[in-house]
């Protein structure tokens, strides 16, 4: 593991630059938005995410992944394996939590920023007691850090009813029982609502705000996919 320093972080990524934030929803499978994805300047991606095998879908690019630091939940697994080399920007929870010989197996040498929770600057109550995703922390963040042109954003469905899995398995994962995904759900447009920058969204995270009896400020605009057959279905 190399340890990187803020000042570090920020001076790998030049400010003003287009950048994709890709999250892991069931909503990407037979999208084939790989393309659109990769043409951004810097794509970000989350966890313990697929790429291998699923390009044509999700790209092949990466340049940041986001990461919960609970790196136990996934044994067996290897970074280097799942992704090239990337530089991960850690997002721990304010708790004791994590095991950091883990922690060590799974990331390997990339390169680590280890940040906490940020406080997202959002005038709601819905985030009150509840553990959100290291998705709405990390669109959160990296639009402050990185001071992007505009940032596209993609693949994140809350695990709303119909699409509680991720784009490579049908697996729900064991750690949505800490989530409220309606809740997490109103918390997410409010939070791309504040950001200061042009914001380009996928459908599924407007069926998002739909479900949630919200409306995107002006400078969230949809971007159009051409209908197609997948395996997922949102309940609105």
């Amino acid at each position: 593991m190399d340890l990187l320093t803020p000042f570090e972080f920020v001076d790998s990524f030049e400010a003003g630059q287009r950048v994709a934030v890709v999250g892991n929803a069931p909503t990407l499978a037979g999208r084939k938005a790989g393309k659109w994805i990769d043409s951004h300047d810097i794509v970000i991606r989350f966890n313990d995410c697929r790429v291998r095998g699923f390009e044509a879908d999700v790209g092949s690019k990466t340049d940041i992944l986001i990461s919960n630091p609970y790196a136990e939940t996934r044994p067996g697994s290897y970074l280097n394996d799942l992704l090239p080399p990337v530089t991960v920007l850690v997002i721990n929870p304010q708790t004791r939590r994590g095991n950091k010989e883990e922690f060590l197996r799974w990331v390997g040498n990339n390169r680590v920023l280890f940040t906490y929770t940020p406080d997202l600057k959002i005038d709601t109550l819905d985030r009150q007691h509840i553990a959100l995703t290291t998705g709405t922390y990390g669109v959160s963040l990296v639009a402050n850090l990185l001071k992007p042109k505009n940032l596209s954003v993609t693949g994140f469905t809350m695990f709303a009813a119909g699409s509680d899995y991720h784009y490579w398995s049908d697996i729900t994962p064991s750690g949505i029982k800490a989530h409220s995904p309606q809740t997490e759900a109103h918390v997410f447009v409010d939070m791309l609502n504040s950001l200061r920058v042009p914001v380009e969204a996928t459908p599924e995270i407007f069926e998002m705000a739909k479900r949630s009896n919200k409306n995107f400020a002006d400078h969230v605009r949809l971007h159009h996919f051409e209908p197609k057959a997948g395996r997922w279905r949102l309940s609105i």
